[in-house]
């Protein structure tokens, strides 16, 4: 819960911890590039219609992850703590390994394991973990993700946008 004095993040913090976790608008659009990819009734449109679709979806889907992340930090000082966590060398090494992480969920490789980073850090990087899970900003590291609402330019606008006459709304 976030104290009365506590500001909400800025755009600019929002975008800054999206990036040092990996969450990149390229990793946006390949999250999306898959979720098309998986649903049977987008296959039946081309590869012109689909990046069309997928050009209208992709701004809205950043909104909401940005939405999602400022709800997850809660407010800028817990941001400003997760970036200064990651200027120290044993927050660096971890945040590092969460990229890799994410960059494994979406390419399909192996996600580092977080455990093996720590163990192979020096004492003084562990140190800088120690000190930072210790403090009230590695709460987040304890929250569930919140859930995305279901975008709704992905729609009739959208797919007439991109030439597709039939649109069936599910």
């Amino acid at each position: 819960m976030q104290p009365a004095h506590a500001q909400t993040p800025t755009d600019i913090e929002i975008s800054q911890i999206k990036s040092l976790l990996g969450f990149t608008p390229d990793v946006t659009r390949k999250v999306v590039r898959a979720s098309f990819d998986s649903q049977p009734e987008l296959k039946r449109y081309d590869a012109a219609q689909q990046d069309c679709l997928l050009d209208a979806l992709q701004p809205e889907v950043e909104g909401k992850l940005s939405e999602a992340f400022g709800d997850l930090f809660e407010d800028s000082e817990t941001v400003a703590a997760w970036l200064r966590f990651a200027g120290t060398p044993g927050g660096a090494k971890l945040t590092g390994a969460m990229r890799a992480g994410v960059d494994a969920m979406i390419n399909g490789g192996t996600a580092p394991n977080p455990f093996g980073t720590v163990s192979g850090m020096t004492a003084a990087e562990r140190a800088d973990v120690a000190a930072f899970m210790e403090s009230p900003a590695a709460g987040v590291l304890k929250k569930d993700f919140p859930d995305l609402e279901k975008p709704v330019a992905f729609g009739q606008d959208a797919a007439r946008k991109c030439g597709i006459d039939e649109w069936n709304e599910s």
